[in-house]
C-alpha cells in the first residue's frame, strides 16, 4: 500500500462532483491499482473539458514496480 508523491485521492465515483479541485491548469497524470478505473477517470475528465490529463495505464503498482517513488 502506499501512494504516488503528491497524489491526492478522488475516487472515480466521486470525480464529476470534485471537478471545482482539480487544477485546470496543471497536467493530471490519472491512476488507480491496475489501470481500469483511471481510464474510465481520465474519459470522464476529458469530456468535461480537461485537455492535459494523462492515464498511467500500468496503475499503481505498475509505477511501484518502475520507481522507487512511492510513499
Amino acid at each position: 500500500a502506499g501512494h504516488i508523491p503528491g497524489a491526492e485521492h478522488h475516487p472515480l465515483g466521486t470525480v464529476t462532483a470534485t471537478l471545482a479541485d482539480l487544477p485546470r491548469d496543471t497536467p493530471l497524470a490519472i491512476h488507480c491499482q491496475a489501470g481500469t478505473r483511471s481510464a474510465i477517470g481520465a474519459s470522464v475528465l476529458e469530456r468535461m473539458g480537461f485537455t492535459d490529463v494523462v492515464d498511467l495505464t500500468a496503475g499503481y503498482a505498475g509505477w511501484a514496480r518502475a520507481t522507487a517513488g512511492v510513499e
